[in-house]
């Protein structure tokens, strides 16, 4: 079974997210972040270092937010039963849990695809659609700017002898951080936007009328047992650990 409608994937990941926040339990939360990784491990082979690496900005979230559920409870909220740390942990589940959602849905389907299949199945706007499309495109780019800015940034350094080890080690973390490499992203944005009108423009998503669709994704049989399938998991996993 190999499901290759971004749309459906699209749903089935909108139902793990309402299971995963309405759930009055960690353990809820718990299972389906294990279930999660392990198919990503596993049928979708994506490497254990890049799920971590994307699950950073979560991490520091649920933390920051745990703590404050810990430490300042609020008596007067409800949704949570128990103590401060029950919140917290409740918080810290929930968090990894959306975090890891949204990962694996960003790492197993293609960005092209999700946009062709809402603009032409789900009647979304093109101008919309394309261009959020060409900017989530950029970043790849630009993290390659700033890698290579911050490189020459780091070439340009003194004598590492100078000042000491940690003097010289503060200099190379903060190397090119400064208003010199926004300038240099700035740039190479401006450029890659005018690139990118230029290829929107020639292919007809600003002109009248509904543009011929080309490889678009339909809902097939094996789309539809992956949804029932998932929507079957979902279902026991809340019966199972709701209560």
């Amino acid at each position: 079974m190999t499901p290759r409608d971004p749309l459906a994937r699209l749903a089935v990941a909108f139902g793990a997210f309402v299971v995963v926040t309405l759930a009055p339990r960690p353990a809820t939360g718990a299972v389906v972040f294990a279930l999660l990784l392990a198919l990503l491990l596993g049928p979708a082979r994506v490497p254990l270092r890049r799920i971590l690496r994307g699950l950073a900005p979560f991490a520091f979230f649920a933390l920051t937010s745990a703590w404050i559920y810990a430490v300042a409870p609020d008596p007067t909220y409800r949704a949570i039963g128990g103590t401060g740390w029950d919140a917290a942990l409740l918080v810290t589940v929930r968090t990894f849990c959306v975090g890891l959602i949204s990962l694996g849905y960003v790492l197993t389907t293609p960005a092209a695809g999700l946009a062709r299949a809402l603009v032409h199945r789900a009647g979304m706007p093109r101008r919309i659609v394309c261009g959020t499309l060409a900017a989530v495109q950029f970043l790849p780019g630009l993290a390659e700017e700033l890698r290579m800015a911050r490189l020459v940034a780091r070439a340009a350094l003194p004598d590492p002898a100078r000042g000491g080890r940690i003097v010289a080690a503060v200099r190379r973390w903060a190397a090119g951080l400064g208003p010199a490499v926004i300038v240099t992203l700035l740039a190479g944005a401006m450029r890659r936007a005018d690139t990118a009108a230029i290829a929107l423009e020639l292919r007809g998503v600003a002109g009248p009328g509904q543009p011929t669709p080309w490889r678009v994704a339909r809902f097939e049989r094996d789309d539809a047992a992956f949804a029932l399938l998932s929507g079957l998991a979902l279902a026991a996993v809340a019966v199972l650990t709701w209560h």
